[in-house]
């Protein structure tokens, strides 16, 4: 219960988010605009189906042991939604790390580790498709499945943070007019990129210490869609600039030219 309250908080603070992109950015390039509304069309699903979850194990199915025992429809598809919001997330730092860099081989490495992480989440899915209830074998040993997803998945969140770090400090002395724009979005990619690997390291945690049922797993990892595609629009809306504010004399160029406006 405590994962769907959560999931419903970060789903209002995502419609703000989301608000104040397309506000502000209706220039945006094609894909990346679709990358951020076809990933938020799939967290608003992913809540829908939380939302049905409390109605019948709540509501409807109040008092009902075995409508307690099985495991949820939002938590069947959580995986699914969750790894391809995180693997959209992942794949545009890849292309960014492409532009940064200048290297296809590092966003080749990212781009390998996205993909993996998102065929593992899809295959961990299905398994949860076929599970009727918690009690299940097939719950009890999937949580060797759904370690492998997390640690992936945090695992390309460490490289993202580290090379797009590298890459920006050096254009940080290089560039001297640049400094507080590079400055403020380093700042930005090492917290993002730290609160979802946490979040990832955490939950696989669950999973490889606590040996708890993949049911569990899936509970700790509920919010992790919302989170992911929270980091990317922190990044984007970044380039806002406040009337008045202190560092708008000092900002001259407001983001990567990977991801600016484009008219």
């Amino acid at each position: 219960v405590l994962s769907y309250l959560l999931d419903i908080f970060l789903y209002g603070i995502l419609i703000a988010q989301i608000y104040q992109y397309y506000s502000a950015f209706p220039n945006d390039r094609i894909w990346q605009k679709c990358l951020v509304y076809t990933s938020f069309t799939l967290c608003t699903f992913q809540s829908v189906l939380y939302i049905r979850d409390i109605y019948i194990k709540l509501g409807q199915g109040f008092g009902n042991i075995n409508v307690l025992s099985k495991l949820s429809l939002g938590m069947k598809f959580m995986p699914l939604s969750t790894g391809a919001v995180s693997g959209a997330v992942h794949i545009f730092y890849a292309y960014q790390i492409s532009v940064v860099s200048q290297s296809k081989y590092l966003a080749g490495i990212v781009t390998a580790l996205s993909l993996f992480q998102i065929v593992v989440s899809f295959y961990q899915s299905i398994r949860l498709i076929i599970i009727v209830s918690k009690t299940s074998v097939l719950v009890r040993k999937s949580y060797l499945v759904d370690t492998i997803w997390l640690v992936a998945s945090a695992t390309c969140d460490i490289v993202i943070a580290i090379i797009l770090t590298f890459y920006l400090l050096r254009a940080d002395a290089r560039y001297k007019k640049t400094r507080a724009p590079l400055r403020k979005l380093t700042r930005l990619i090492i917290e993002t990129g730290t609160a979802s690997g946490q979040s990832y390291l955490l939950s696989s945690a669950f999973n490889v210490y606590m040996r708890l049922s993949a049911t569990w797993g899936t509970v700790a990892t509920a919010t992790l869609g919302k989170i992911y595609l929270g980091t990317l629009l922190v990044i984007l809306n970044s380039r806002v600039d406040i009337l008045g504010g202190r560092e708008q004399d000092q900002l001259e160029v407001h983001s990567l030219s990977a991801i600016a406006p484009t008219s």
